[in-house]
């Protein structure tokens, strides 16, 4: 009976021992969203703040608002379950998270209290 000879090691996906590069991957992800979702929120704030109050863009300003929470708080969520739950990356890499799922939620709730203080009710 022939002996079955096992491939060589040169052959083989080396086995990943350390996924800290993966763990930057995710937290650098999370940074990443966060721009456009930081940029949408900016928009609605000046949308908010431009248009006039009662007028025919109000329905459309508060459409802006929602939405924006509706992308802002998952984003947010994203990035500070990115910075709590990795523990061996970098430490700046996970205060830069800390303060993006911070500075992700400002603009809807800037937007929103513009929208209850100028507009109508």
């Amino acid at each position: 009976m022939e002996k079955l000879e096992t491939p060589d090691p040169a052959f083989a996906p080396p086995a990943e021992k350390n996924p800290v590069g993966k763990m930057r991957l995710f937290q650098t992800a999370a940074i990443i969203l966060a721009v456009p979702v930081v940029a949408w929120g900016i928009f609605v704030v000046w949308a908010t703040t431009s248009f006039t109050p009662c007028g025919p863009a109000y329905g459309f300003v508060q459409l802006g608002v929602v939405g924006s929470w509706m992308i802002a708080v998952p984003s947010g969520l994203f990035a500070l379950v990115a910075a709590l739950t990795i523990k061996n990356s970098s430490p700046s890499l996970r205060q830069m998270c800390l303060i993006t799922s911070v500075v992700v939620l400002i603009p809807p709730i800037i937007a929103s209290i513009f929208l209850s203080r100028w507009h109508c009710s």
